[in-house]
């Protein structure tokens, strides 16, 4: 097992000031990246994956050979001008991507039931290979800090289009900082904004996979040899178009000023990602929809000692809650269960690093951390479609 690859990534830059207060900044990168997975180790021998009362084990050659070469081109040209109490911004990116991904089964794939009373089947991959992942990228943003007495603004909008989805995205950002007694001791900030993420290649090229057969194999036991009949057959198919996930955020800070050198910070965040991809297997297909969503409120609490007399510290504290649709694959009747807390959701987060600087220019620091509430969820891909997670003793479950 294992991946091989190789990244190679160059760029040029240029940057002009036409005066003072005008400087004009270009790029041009380029980036590649073929990757394999797995490594093989060519043996010709079939997959075999043997199931018994103590439990199942693969023997063979790994069956499927796969990977993808993407390379990308990224054209970028920013202008900043500073007048008065302003700095504009305004920019422009170009991105032109293109690569295949693969896929092919290289040798048999057999599941062993035998040993438990069941049956022997052999699973034949048909694989739309190579599948181009050629793609374009066009983005434009412009912004703006508006400083005058004792707030600062920053106000802008972006604008961002990518071929293979086919919207035009805008996203307006927007956030401030007051001064609230005018000495820098306390501060009050919010912000707001929506943003974008691209769809990968690996989201928008599952139809590489044409058409899975599963047949029963009619062959006693010690042998892979016999009569064959067609059990199923299984695709992958996409509902409606894709969409470039979505995220609103915003936050309200509090920061003060304390004695010894030490700030306070409060900050409440909430996030919502929208149009996420997500995926329900049926016993002959595996259906992706846009439609998830990932919901985050959190309030979370800083406290920092900056270094003076030898000493620093920063302590935080999050109490957070995290739900939302799982991005694992569900079965129709762990649908009901999609959305829900989410794996990583931790409502209590907390992390103290210290450091002292003895004489000799000796540093000795230390770190605690502490988190807790995170819940129990186990993706088992071999229980079947009839459930997609398992309790603490194996049995199928709902999720979480």
């Amino acid at each position: 097992n294992g991946k091989n690859f190789d990244i190679i990534m160059s760029s040029l830059s240029q940057t002009h000031q036409f005066n003072p207060v005008t400087v004009l900044e270009s790029q041009v990168m380029y980036f590649r990246l073929p990757q394999t997975s797995p490594i093989m180790h060519h043996t010709g021998n079939p997959s075999v994956t043997t199931v018994s009362q103590s439990g199942s084990w693969t023997s063979g050659q790994l069956a499927t050979f796969g990977g993808w070469t993407e390379n990308r081109v990224k054209a970028t040209v920013k202008l900043t001008r500073v007048t008065g109490n302003h700095s504009f911004k305004f920019g422009v990116d170009y991105s032109y991507s293109w690569g295949e991904r693969f896929s092919e089964q290289r040798v048999p794939i057999y599941n062993d039931r035998r040993p438990i009373g069941g049956v022997l089947t052999r699973t034949e991959n048909i694989y739309a290979s190579p599948f181009p992942l050629d793609d374009r990228f066009f983005d434009v943003f412009a912004q703006d800090q508006w400083t005058f007495d004792r707030l600062t603004l920053q106000y802008g909008v972006r604008a961002d289009y990518q071929d293979v989805v086919g919207d035009i995205i805008v996203q307006p950002r927007i956030g401030m900082s007051y001064d609230v007694t005018g000495n820098g001791s306390n501060k009050l900030s919010a912000s707001w904004g929506i943003m974008h993420q691209v769809v990968p290649g690996t989201a928008y090229s599952v139809g590489i996979l044409e058409v899975q057969r599963l047949y029963r194999v009619a062959a006693p036991i010690g042998s892979l040899t016999g009569p064959e009949t067609l059990l199923s057959e299984f695709r992958n198919t996409r509902l409606g178009d894709l969409k470039n996930p979505k995220t609103y955020s915003g936050t309200v800070s509090y920061e003060r000023a304390l004695p010894f050198d030490t700030r306070a910070t409060a900050t409440f965040a909430w996030s919502q990602i929208r149009e996420q991809q997500i995926a329900t297997r049926y016993p002959d297909r595996l259906e992706y929809a846009i439609g998830g969503e990932t919901n985050y409120k959190g309030l979370e609490l800083s406290l920092r000692k900056y270094l003076t007399k030898r000493f620093q510290m920063l302590a935080s504290y999050t109490l957070s809650r995290t739900e939302g649709d799982t991005p694992s694959t569900l079965t129709p009747l762990q649908v009901p269960y999609r959305y829900a807390l989410m794996d990583w959701d931790s409502p209590h987060s907390s992390r103290v690093t210290a450091s002292y600087l003895l004489p000799g220019d000796i540093d000795i620091s230390g770190v605690f951390k502490y988190v807790t509430g995170r819940p129990y969820d186990i993706n088992n891909a071999q229980v079947g479609t009839a459930e997609a997670y398992v309790d603490k003793d194996g049995r199928p479950a709902g999720r979480n």
